[in-house]
């Protein structure tokens, strides 16, 4: 079973963390940072099976930065699959979801989509609402943040597929809900 674990921080911190049923003994699989002075965690999000390997966003750089990572369950598999972006300090909200055999990214402020390679590592969008996301018809619908109006997206996976689906003009002075 592998898990996100914390050990007190001058001992590395969040870490990706593996159970063994057969001993009941857990060991750390990989300290992403050796960089035990800084208060970050090192996983920042759940942890996602796709293609038979596990995937989720860490860091090995400090709490701003977000990297994709993939490990198959050894130490000598767990590497760095794509650097994603710098965000500010306060940016928590990371989720990796499937939806239609694809590997959705999501962050506070970017929406990418992976097959679990570096190439195949593509932004689709930026500044939507930290949001649910709805599948229909093999895409999803989540809600863009264009400041005067709100905006319902709709995305395949692909760049040219993530567009506007709907846009919501304020209605005296109000706006509608992204929940």
């Amino acid at each position: 079973i592998l898990f996100s674990g914390t050990r007190p921080r001058e001992n590395g911190g969040n870490e990706l963390w593996l159970h063994n049923r057969d001993t009941n003994k857990s060991s750390v699989i990989k300290n992403l940072s050796q960089n035990t002075t800084g208060n970050f965690d090192r996983i920042k999000s759940n942890i996602v099976k796709f293609n038979d390997k596990l995937y989720f966003i860490g860091t090995e750089n400090g709490e701003a930065n977000n990297q994709l990572w993939e490990s198959d369950g050894t130490t000598a598999g767990t590497r760095l699959i794509k650097q994603l972006y710098n965000s500010s300090l306060g940016d928590t909200l990371k989720n990796l979801f499937l939806e239609n055999g694809k590997l959705f990214i999501a962050t506070v402020d970017q929406l990418w989509i992976s097959d679990g390679t570096s190439v195949g590592t593509v932004m689709l969008t930026e500044n939507y609402y930290n949001t649910k996301f709805f599948s229909l018809n093999d895409k999803i619908y989540f809600w863009h943040d264009f400041y005067d109006k709100e905006v319902l997206m709709v995305s395949d996976g692909t760049v040219s597929g993530t567009k506007v689906f709907k846009t919501f003009e304020p209605t005296n002075g109000s706006y509608g809900t992204n929940s």
